[in-house]
């Protein structure tokens, strides 16, 4: 039986792989974790997920006016201390 929610299936033919589309992302948890008790060797990756775009903003800082003599290394070995930096990167605006 199909969900209400879902949406579409679409097949990628070069990354050999189907991509599911739910209007709901709980829906979609649902659809990934039927798939992966039905098939055991199937492979499953929810992409694009709300729980991993909230993890990753939850470790954001955005950090202004900075003076243009700071290097990149000495703002980032002081946040370095407070927790792992996994991206890190400096933007200039208003030159």
């Amino acid at each position: 039986m199909q969900s209400a929610n879902f949406l579409r299936v679409k097949y990628f033919q070069f990354k050999k792989v189907y991509t599911l589309y739910y209007t709901t992302e709980y829906d979609l948890q649902k659809a990934a974790d039927l798939l992966k008790a039905k098939f055991t060797m199937v492979s499953v990756t929810i992409g694009n997920s709300k729980y991993d775009r909230q993890a990753e903003a939850d470790c954001t800082a955005i950090i202004r006016d900075i003076p243009l003599s700071c290097r990149s290394e000495t703002i980032k070995q002081y946040f370095a201390k407070y927790n792992e930096i996994t991206r890190f990167s400096m933007t200039t605006l208003g030159l």
